[in-house]
């Protein structure tokens, strides 16, 4: 058994997040803006609940009580999701018995929300069509583009973000023929909700930046602080925390101007994990105790567990264990409540990791088995994933090596097959298609005018000619000078290629130049590789600008230098950061190998240089990590080859958790290398938006 099951990290070492929290996290900072009711309901609160509850038994069986019903339900939406069920069933008995069919429609839009919460997919399409039925029959255009929006989430929050996209541009549609303002800035928010948790920020932020202007332009302030916020939590999973900060602090601005405490909370959650993730665990703490203390006030208890699952995760990074395990006990019974078995199982299995930790072996048994039983009930596949993880190591600490083996087989497996390509490649393809089929229709009009000016051009040169054909020296002036244009056309030509190839691939670039665009492509088998300059802001303050942009580029040209010499293509530089990529265009099975390479010796030129420029040099971090990517060009005028993809956003979470100095990689990239180099293991460390993951230093080649 490897040695990576027996040497466990210290408390410092341990995840921040627990697997796939940070991605769930954000999906129900979505699902809250889009489930529930949001500025009104939230702002009158309590209260307003409360005097709707006094006065409904004074109102008669009639389509006025029908609306209250439905009004009650959504303001229960906020804070009891079973209140919600019951006090929509008891809308939707009434427009029934009355015949009144907006509200029977309006009913089952709030059923869908209900089992979409639950997870009970197939119920909730099955309402929502039942709800399409009706509005189309009244021509109720407004519930249509709800409910295309309703079914487009339901397929989004099952990981279908191909089929989310298509409902959810159906009802945008919709929104838009009906001059739907509001609507349509709703599902503009819904669809960069699609692709922020597909990893295509840029695409994100489009249509972050387009709701947020239609907000600001009907002065719709609830939406205006969930696009700050939505933005905000983008600019996080980038690590561009000045940028998130900023944008989130509009966002918490606006929710406590029109008192909409969820968002409040959410806000103080996503300004904690900035501060955890920048190191300042004071100031982390100080904000999740916000998000704690809003969450009890709005009574919102899926926010307050949300705000114990955070402060347990900090003080497990802490190593204080004894506060986690009271804070993921306390999660967990809240957990039970609401029955979010999801959470329970999650917390089942990190409360037995933490009893791993401390060599607790037997509270890490009952635990883990607890937390993979349940998650073997529902289909929790990371909960599965991990609970077999810790129970190998449990097993192998207590000398039952077949146990161990089988658990640790049943984890890999398991692992290796929660990689759903076959949907990140549709949906990273829908979306490049998109682009490119924008790209072409553009490039076929510039096209056709070039063609028309040069039509244009051929008929001033015939002129010319019959012009100047009755003398023969003015034709050899005449021919000389069209001799000249060509070759200096010639060298403008070899200058433009030779331009296009620093750009880009040359497989790209020939197929571009021959077919006049260039398809995205699939490669399953490629490693990633990051580089960041530690403490680049506070090193840049010591040099003038011109010594920056002088160092900057010696040490990107050296990088350059490395890349070329093991063939592999350099991506871009963003700032002082720096990606490559070995396996494409032309794939190579030694992809990992060549790669690592590359990082040990940009580490090593980076350390040379450091020697001699003493304060002045830098230091780097190298994060590598292997998988597949979507390669493509983006842009028109100034158009760049680049690469999208789990792969990369992984790769970028080995450097950032990586150290100066130091070659950091990821499990998957050590399986593909192990052998041709030393290693040492950290254990499993968390990496913002994935969970745990095994990450090894390189040391050495073997």
């Amino acid at each position: 058994m490897a040695k990576a099951f027996i040497d466990f990290p210290e408390s410092n070492q341990t995840t921040k997040k627990h697997y796939a929290f940070i991605c769930l996290k954000f999906l129900f900072s979505i699902f809250l803006i889009f489930c529930y009711p949001q500025a009104k309901a939230q702002k009158q609160g309590q209260p307003l609940l409360d005097s709707l509850l006094k006065v409904l038994p004074n109102y008669k069986d009639d389509t006025n009580k029908a609306i209250l019903l439905g009004r009650i339900a959504k303001l229960y939406g906020e804070i009891d999701i079973k209140q919600l069920f019951k006090y929509t069933n008891l809308e939707l008995e009434l427009a029934e018995k009355l015949q009144y069919k907006w509200g029977v429609g309006n009913a089952y839009n709030k059923l869908c929300q209900y089992y979409r919460f639950n997870g009970e997919t197939e119920k909730a399409i099955t309402y929502q069509e039942k709800a399409i039925n009706i509005q189309q029959e009244i021509k109720d255009f407004t519930g249509l583009a709800i409910s295309y929006e309703n079914i487009g989430l339901v397929y989004f929050g099952d990981g279908k973000y191909p089929e989310a996209l298509n409902y959810l541009n159906e009802a945008l549609k919709i929104a838009d023929n009906n001059h739907d303002l509001k609507r349509k800035a709703d599902i503009l928010l819904s669809i960069g909700n699609v692709y922020a948790l597909e990893g295509i920020s840029p695409e994100a932020l489009k249509y972050y930046f387009s709701a947020l202007k239609i907000n600001e332009d009907i002065n719709f302030k609830s939406g205006i602080a969930d696009c700050n916020n939505n933005i905000g939590r983008v600019d996080i999973i980038n690590n561009n925390f000045d940028d998130a900060l900023k944008y989130l602090n509009v966002a918490l601005n606006t929710y406590q101007e029109i008192g909409y405490k969820t968002g409040i909370a959410d806000c103080f959650s996503n300004i904690g994990d900035i501060y955890n993730n920048k190191g300042i665990d004071s100031l982390a703490m100080k904000y999740y105790n916000k998000e704690l203390n809003i969450a009890n006030e709005s009574g919102n208890r899926e926010k307050i567990l949300d705000a114990y699952i955070s402060l347990g995760q900090l003080y497990e990074k802490e190593g204080k264990f004894g506060l986690a395990l009271c804070d993921y006990d306390t999660a967990q019974r809240l957990a039970e409540v609401i029955d979010d078995k999801t959470d329970v199982a999650a917390m089942n299995v990190h409360i037995g990791n933490i009893y791993l930790l401390q060599k607790k072996l037997n509270d890490a048994e009952i635990f883990n088995s607890k937390g993979l039983k349940l998650s073997q009930e529902i289909g929790f596949l990371d909960g599965i994933k991990e609970a077999d993880s810790n129970l190998s190591a449990v097993y192998e600490l207590t000398g039952r090596y077949k146990d161990a083996l089988e658990s640790y087989r049943k984890h890999i497996k398991l692992r290796d097959s929660m990689f759903n390509k076959e949907n990140t490649r549709k949906n990273v393809q829908f979306q490049m298609q998109y682009d490119f089929d924008k790209k072409e229709t553009i490039e076929k009009k510039e096209e056709e005018k070039k063609e028309a000016l040069a039509e244009q051009k051929i008929k001033k040169q015939k002129q010319l000619k019959y012009i100047f054909i009755g003398g023969f020296g003015v034709v050899f002036v005449f021919s000389m000078v069209v001799f000249r244009q060509r070759n200096r056309i010639s060298k403008e030509k070899k200058r433009s290629e030779d331009l296009l190839l620093n750009i880009l691939p040359e497989e790209v670039a020939h197929e571009l130049k021959e077919k006049g665009s260039a398809e995205a492509k699939h490669f399953d088998n490629v490693t990633v590789l990051f580089t960041d300059f530690k403490g680049f802001t506070k090193l840049a303050e010591k040099m003038t600008p011109q010594q920056l942009v002088a160092e900057l580029d010696t040490c990107f040209r050296g990088f350059d230098a490395i890349i070329h010499k093991y063939d592999l293509e350099k991506i871009k530089t963003i700032g002082d950061a720096y990606m490559a990529v070995a396996g494409l265009p032309t794939p190579n099975p030694d992809h990992a190998y060549l790669m690592v390479k590359a990082g040990i010796e940009i580490r090593d030129f980076i350390i040379d240089r450091k020697e001699k420029r003493g304060e002045l040099g830098f230091d780097v971090r190298v994060g590598i990590h292997s998988g597949d990517v979507v390669a493509g060009i983006v842009g028109f005028k100034k158009f760049a080859y680049d690469i999208w993809g789990d792969t990369v956003n992984t790769a970028s979470r080995m450097e950032s958790s990586g150290e100066p100095g130091k070659v950091n990689i990821s499990g998957t990239t050590y399986e593909l290398v192990m052998g041709k180099f030393e290693f040492f293991y950290r254990g499993k460390l968390a990496a913002k938006n994935k969970g745990e993951m095994d990450m090894y230093f390189v040391e050495n080649i073997s």
